[in-house]
């Protein structure tokens, strides 16, 4: 057939359109290339490594592509209304822009600074200045790098925990408080050629950087803007950085967390908008959004925040102690500036959740006073507030030394999923920061951060010490590290056939992991029970009863393993860097340490319930045995893997800190019967006993007698 010549061959159009599809696809992907899928991006906590989104075409819109270092009066003049004749004076000043820059500054030095501004979130950490006369910037915990003016505010590699502390500007209010300590003029002058080359180089339709507008580094930032404004405006002579520049940018940021369109509820982020909203309200009455500003971030603060934020109990749900006492702390500073500065805002509600959270506080800290390195929990000392005092609070701690104990020897935070354990509380210092303490893990609220793989983990503490750790937080940085330390076999948990559901995933909501209701606490023993199925198969789970013989510093793990197929199990148990473990039979471990030379830690498994134990340490492929001991630092460290198979497994495990020279545990077994399980071991002359009921609510009891050889 010959073609006809008006038309184009059907073959030809074919080719054009899948090179046009093919083309198109090309450029998509390339314009899409910072939201592409990444297996680790939805590994971070809420609101990290997240690309900011756009604010909606309005008005909101239109202030943030001012510039603010060119605002005139009437800018100013349309965002501030004065109270009574000074409004009059204000606009006749307007007329000249000199004239009414001293306007401005006569008015607010009339009024009183903001008080209350909470300084330890507006410097970054890191002695800034001396490392500046030495050439060097420090931020957060990154290593010192050259100290360039200007700074590259789009470098990427160092990593997203630099540039959001980068374009927080928090370390700028060192050279200010260095310029007014020793008056020298290039500290002033550093800080405001670097605002200065911030808002050249950032401007809001195209920053070197997107954490330049992350919701998360303008929280920050705006406080150091309110820090500025105080000081600027009572400065006699100014450089280059104006105080309607600063006034502009406070403007900017408010509108911003006003609009909502970056506001994350139930999270830390959201909360420091709210607050940096309500700061804002307060020390710049005059703006003409200021009661919108309180009514929005008030109401914000307890329908979005607390009552989705927190358990009745009064704990914040991120999974991590130091997030909740980090959230609690962002609201006793807000309580400081509202209070300090007489503000009429209503927030009664966070004072009645400050004292709920009070018990929790008392709790949580191990006997030294420091948070337990769960989640994204560092192993930092906690620091009292105003609002977080009180004598349980105080003595827990002090370790003892100020304040009074608890009631209550144990904690049980079911909603929170947490259960704290200890010994004794101590009748003097040396007592209390050596006792004996246990923080077991069970819950899984989806929308929150900072929470790991550790379902039905648990962490061993006493003598000032530990002995049974997990590998900690490391960092927010998207590699390898931060998906291991996230992982289940980063935990004293378990894996199926070496997997288990990442955190995050919450596809299907029959997956969960919880604490039954019921807990005991007697004067010689704590027990609690939780379960977790999140694992991928189908009608698979595990449930863990935890009991601690306080007399005897021994915890007993009942880890009860289901699955609807046959399969292998991997239980881990994580020791600190400096235990030195040994096979010491089939299913058993001794570690020893310099610290206690006279005590080991002895972990025995059940041995007909232990098809294989392995000691691992700093393992590259895959990753395992290693231990997070500070932000970004990673070491070698044991960790002891029992493998267990079967699809109806009953696995008894003792873990205990023993006289190096008493006798071990020996014919460890347990057994079901009538709905209770006995579990049944010797220590030398000894026969020890515990009995567990399978059904609810969980009791437990225990004995020991002579055994009969």
């Amino acid at each position: 057939m010959r073609n006809n010549p008006g038309r184009i061959p059907l073959k030809f159009l074919v080719a054009i359109a899948v090179l046009v599809l093919l083309f198109a696809g090309l450029i998509w992907g390339v314009a899409r290339n910072t939201t592409a899928p990444d297996p680790l991006r939805d590994r971070l906590p809420a609101g990290e490594g997240a690309e900011p989104r756009s604010v909606a075409a309005g008005p909101v819109a239109e202030l943030l592509l001012a510039d603010p270092r060119t605002v005139d009066a009437r800018w100013i003049l349309a965002h501030l209304q004065f109270p009574g004749e000074q409004e009059a004076r204000a606009r006749e000043a307007a007329a000249d822009e000199e004239r009414f820059d001293e306007f401005l500054g006569a008015y607010f030095r009339s009024r009183p600074d903001v008080r209350g501004l909470p300084m330890r979130f507006i410097r970054s950490r890191g002695d800034t200045i001396e490392f500046y006369d030495l050439g060097l910037l420090v931020i957060a915990s990154h290593e010192p790098v050259p100290f360039e003016v200007p700074p590259d505010w789009g470098r990427t590699d160092l990593g997203l925990t630099f540039q959001a502390e980068l374009h927080s500007w928090r370390f700028l209010t060192n050279f200010l408080t260095a310029y007014e300590e020793t008056g020298r003029e290039d500290y002033r002058e550093v800080l405001e050629a670097l605002v200065e080359d911030w808002i050249e180089k950032n401007p809001y339709e195209n920053p070197a950087h997107p954490r330049a507008w992350h919701e998360g580094a303008m929280a920050k930032r705006i406080l150091v803007l309110l820090n500025l404004f105080n000081r600027y405006k009572n400065m006699s002579e100014v450089g280059g950085l104006r105080l309607r520049t600063i006034l502009a940018m406070i403007i900017q940021h408010a509108e911003f967390f006003a609009s909502g369109e970056h506001y994350k509820p139930a999270g830390n982020h959201g909360i420091r908008q709210d607050i940096g909203l309500i700061a804002a309200a307060v020390a710049i009455p005059e703006a003409r959004n200021t009661d919108s500003w309180l009514r929005i971030a008030t109401e914000r603060l307890r329908f979005q925040q607390v009552e989705p934020g927190f358990t009745p109990e009064g704990v914040w749900r991120e999974h991590s102690p130091v997030y909740h006492n980090y959230v609690m702390r962002l609201f006793s500073d807000l309580l400081d500036i509202v209070d300090e500065n007489g503000a009429d805002a209503d927030l009664d509600f966070l004072r009645e959740l400050a004292l709920k959270s009070r018990r929790y506080m008392a709790h949580v800290l191990t006997p030294t006073g420091h948070f337990p390195p769960v989640g994204d929990s560092g192993e930092e000392r906690f620091g009292i507030s105003r609002w977080s005092d009180g004598p349980a609070v105080r003595y827990s701690a002090s370790g003892g030394e100020e304040g009074s104990p608890p009631d209550e020897l144990d904690g049980f935070f079911p909603d929170a999923g947490e259960a704290v354990f200890r010994d004794n509380w101590g009748d003097d210092p040396r007592s209390a920061q050596n006792a004996f303490y246990i923080h077991m893990h069970a819950a899984f609220h989806p929308t929150f951060g900072h929470r790991h793989v550790d379902d039905l983990s648990f962490v061993f503490h006493g003598l000032g010490r530990w002995w049974i750790i997990e590998t900690g937080k490391w960092g927010y940085e998207r590699n390898k590290w931060r998906a291991y330390v996230e992982s289940a076999r980063a935990h004293n948990s378990y894996t199926f056939e070496h997997d288990a559901l990442h955190w995050s995933d919450d596809e299907d909501p029959a997956k969960d992991v919880y604490f039954e209701d019921a807990m005991v606490s007697s004067d010689t023993l704590a027990a609690v029970r939780g379960r977790t199925n999140r694992f991928a198969p189908a009608d698979t789970s595990v449930t863990r009863t935890i009991v601690f013989l306080r007399n005897r510093r021994t915890v007993l793990l009942l880890d009860h393993l289901e699955s609807a197929r046959r399969g292998d199990w991997q239980g881990y148990l994580h020791l600190p860097p400096d235990i030195e473990p040994a096979r010491a039979g089939r299913a058993r471990i001794v570690g020893r340490t310099s610290t206690h030379p006279d005590l080991e830690l002895e972990i025995t498994g059940e041995p007909e319930q232990v098809d294989s134990l392995e000691i691992v340490i700093g393992r590259e492929d895959p990753l395992l045995g290693w231990y997070s001991p500070a932000f970004l630092e990673m070491v070698p460290a044991p960790t002891v893997v029992f493998e267990r198979a079967g699809s109806d497994v009953l696995a008894a495990t003792v873990i205990r800190v023993k006289d190096r020279d008493g006798p071990s545990v020996t014919d460890l077994v347990s057994a079901r019967k009538n709905g209770e399980c006995e579990i049944r071991w010797r220590e030398g002359r000894e026969l020890i006993s515990i009995t567990i009921t399978t059904e609810r609510p969980l009791q437990a009891s225990w004995t020991c007698q002579p055994a009969v050889d």
